[in-house]
């Protein structure tokens, strides 16, 4: 398992600064992102190819009682493993499927209550 992206959460003006703020600083650019309903950017870093800051519009994010980090997600070869070690824990999740950027997800909620991300690449195919 390798980290995969963070997640940051704010109104969507602090989102313009905060985008602003990594691609001017820090190199980074803003890139492809999958139809989602709600305003944001993902951003690549320099020469990558995958989106590590993923910026989403929320009203609900704002400290003290929010934390603008809104999840840590991580990469996995296979989702199997950790859906079957959350269901016999009965820890509920949610399974997503994004098959234009061929992902698949669980997101559930660790101990502490931050949102904990599982991707995985889709499995393609091949036959056709």
């Amino acid at each position: 398992m390798q980290l995969d992206h963070m997640n940051i959460s704010a109104s969507l003006e602090l989102l313009e600064t905060v985008k602003d703020f990594y691609c001017d600083a820090l190199g980074f650019r803003v890139g492809p992102r999958p139809e989602i309903p709600i305003p944001g950017y993902w951003l690549y870093p320099g020469g990558g190819d995958r989106a590590i800051i993923h910026l989403i519009e929320s009203n609900q994010h704002s400290p003290p009682n929010w934390s603008h980090l809104d999840h840590v997600a991580f990469q996995v070869a296979d989702l199997e493993p950790t859906r079957a070690a959350l269901e016999s824990r009965g820890i509920p999740f949610e399974y997503i499927s994004l098959p234009d950027y061929g992902l698949e997800q669980i997101q559930f909620t660790d101990p502490a209550g931050i949102k904990i991300e599982i991707n995985a690449t889709m499995e393609t195919d091949s036959s056709g």
